[in-house]
């Protein structure tokens, strides 16, 4: 997620979409996965409330790949807006 909202609330999918172009020239088909099992440290160190704790109540760090609680509201609010930036950015877009 880091690079798609490398600061909150600013999207940036410029490279995302000149990657897909790139493989959409050369004939290759993508299927477009969301960022949201890696999210940005911005986020974690905001909210650090949405750190998982593993069976002996540690915290786990950010930084890692799937390093959230999918308790957390503030996870999926975020994980939310940032999808539907990308939708709206990357959607329609047909090779």
């Amino acid at each position: 997620m880091g690079l798609c909202e490398p600061v909150e609330g600013k999207y940036e999918f410029g490279w995302l979409k000149r990657v897909m172009d790139v493989l959409g020239k050369a004939g290759i088909k993508v299927v477009l996965a969301t960022p949201t099992a890696a999210p940005p440290i911005w986020l974690t160190k905001k909210h650090p409330e949405i750190l998982p704790v593993d069976e002996d109540g540690l915290v786990k760090h950010e930084g890692t790949r799937r390093a959230v609680c999918l308790n957390s509201d503030v996870f999926w609010n975020f994980s939310k807006r940032v999808v539907e930036n990308m939708a709206k950015a990357l959607g329609s877009i047909r090779n």
